[in-house]
């Protein structure tokens, strides 16, 4: 049976197409479910070189009880017109680089990424909401407005204008305030990591005009090289402080600019540790600055919740004990003939947690007291270092859980796809208890799921009463393909309902998704 990850041509464009539902699905999943990533990886004579390069595709599954419809199309960003119309990769992407253009010398390629007109805007990664509004982003200095409706593109966000940063995550974290808080990198004045806020309501309109950029940072970080910053795709936010993550794979500022894809320009350093800065959401102070809270070196992508109990900082994440996914993912290695190997590279991700003591004695900080094992050790000359807790040894990625009732709280569950050493046909939806260490999953021979997204019941009273949605490609032999919704109970990760779509045999594989509920807006 032949195995791709990857279609071997470019997603089409789908207008809205009824879907048969077998099954029940709850009266509460009432609304609109989005999903971001590649679905344009061939453009005229050339390929993309990585799984993360593709061009945007927007899904969005309208679903009511009795009716599911579902169109895709393709993200109107600069870039996809830019690439379109040269019919080349002309601006580059996470793992490809953009063709030179003959009128640059190399010094004028380094003055365009630093003022970043050359800088992509194909924003295929995450759904993000603000304002009312829906943006799709990545991990650039841009958004782009999507309409709800109609998919297109109505909007183009600069963060730097906003919030003074040159590229940020994909993965914003919103208080239950509505404020926007996001981690970035500056790439001048000594390229600090920058947190940023953006309260809701900010009026974006006044964008290169009347707003201060600087009103929206947080705190600044100074960077401990002079070319390089630490790669990270997401962070951890609690009830009042901002987790960010320095893990030791740094990328070049220097490469980049010359021109280099982002994968070029990213090494991984296997003696560096990884070293956490916990900053205060309202001061912007950095937690015990003069203290370093460092771990063996990890890799991670994605972070799970975090909270603060007994005057400590939990937070869980998805952990890979180096940074070998992102080489796994290139397209090359997502063929029948080497995925076996590829999936080796990924299954090591496991869900751990790391605890960080918020308030530290003097006696401590020398490495004169014990501390609450197996988390952290105080170390002399003002160290602590962190130990990771496996939560559960079942492989993950695409950490999910109950984000509206309990983001920066205490919670109890993590989901996610789960990937299986030695099965390189499925993978499953996995439920983790991180209380009692234990898992349960959905799964059924030859699906590739996505990330689950989680819709809490309005009448639940735990809080894992509530559907997943999953969308499922399906492979039945080498010629043979399917793919549905899945509605999944969130409580017993049984099949409440399938959705499944006349003709359409593939979903574009996709990262990140958002559900926006029907339920309790004002018609």
């Amino acid at each position: 049976m032949e195995l791709r990850f990857v279609r071997e041509k470019n997603a089409l464009e789908i207008s809205w197409i009824k879907g048969k539902i077998n099954g029940t699905i709850p009266p509460y999943v009432h609304g609109d479910l989005y999903r971001n990533g590649g679905g344009m990886y061939e453009v005229g004579n050339y390929t993309y070189n990585h799984l993360f390069d593709g061009l945007a595709m927007i899904q969005h599954f309208r679903i009511a009880p009795h009716e599911v419809k579902y169109q895709r199309k393709y993200l109107q960003s600069d870039t996809y017109q830019k690439v379109s119309t040269a019919k080349a990769p002309v601006v580059g992407e996470f793992g490809t680089a953009a063709i030179p253009d003959p009128c640059k010398n190399i010094f004028k390629r380094f003055l365009t990424f630093f003022s970043a007109r050359d800088m992509t805007d194909n924003t295929s990664v995450n759904i993000i909401p603000f304002n009312d509004k829906l943006y799709a982003a990545t991990e650039t200095k841009y958004w782009n407005q999507i309409d709800p409706e109609t998919l297109d593109r109505n909007e183009k966000l600069d963060l730097k204008e906003l919030t003074t940063v040159d590229m940020a995550t994909a993965h914003a974290h919103i208080d239950t305030d509505g404020t926007v808080y996001n981690v970035g990198h500056v790439f001048t004045k000594g390229l600090p990591t920058v947190v940023t806020r953006m309260p809701r309501q900010t009026d974006l309109q006044v964008v290169g005009s009347k707003l201060d950029a600087t009103e929206n940072v947080v705190a600044l970080v100074p960077s401990s090289f002079w070319t390089h910053v630490h790669y990270f795709h997401s962070f951890g936010m609690t009830k009042n402080y901002i987790i960010i993550i320095q893990q030791p794979l740094l990328m070049d500022i220097k490469r980049a600019a010359l021109g280099y894809s982002a994968t070029d320009a990213l090494k991984w350093h296997p003696d560096m540790k990884t070293r956490f800065r916990m900053i205060h959401k309202q001061t912007g102070e950095q937690l015990n600055k003069h203290m370093v809270y460092e771990a063996d070196g990890f890799f991670t992508f994605h972070t799970a919740n975090a909270y603060e109990e007994n005057d400590n900082i939990v937070m869980d994440l998805v952990w890979h004990k180096d940074a070998g996914i992102i080489d796994a993912f290139y397209l090359k290695n997502l063929s029948s003939e080497k995925v076996e190997e590829t999936f080796k590279k990924i299954d090591n991700s496991v869900l751990k947690r790391f605890v960080f003591p918020v308030n530290v004695s003097e006696k401590a900080k020398n490495g004169n007291s014990s501390s609450s094992a197996p988390f952290h050790i105080f170390l002399k000359d003002g160290k602590v270092y962190c130990k990771a807790e496996t939560i559960c040894d079942v492989g993950l990625e695409f950490p999910q859980w109950n984000y509206a009732g309990y983001n920066g709280r205490k919670y109890r569950y993590v989901y996610g796809v789960g990937l299986h050493k030695g099965n390189r046909m499925t993978t499953s939806v996995v439920k983790i208890n991180v209380d009692s260490k234990t898992y349960e999953e959905w799964s059924e021979a030859g699906c590739y799921v996505s990330e689950p997204v989680f819709i809490a019941d309005p009448k639940g009273t735990a809080e894992d009463h509530g559907v997943l949605l999953v969308a499922v490609n399906k492979i039945h032999t080498k010629d043979l393909r399917s793919c549905f919704l899945l509605v999944l109970d969130a409580t017993n990760m049984t099949s409440l309902a399938k959705v499944e779509f006349e003709g359409l045999d593939n979903f574009p594989r996709d990262f990140h998704g958002l559900f926006k509920s029907e339920i309790g807006k004002t018609k």
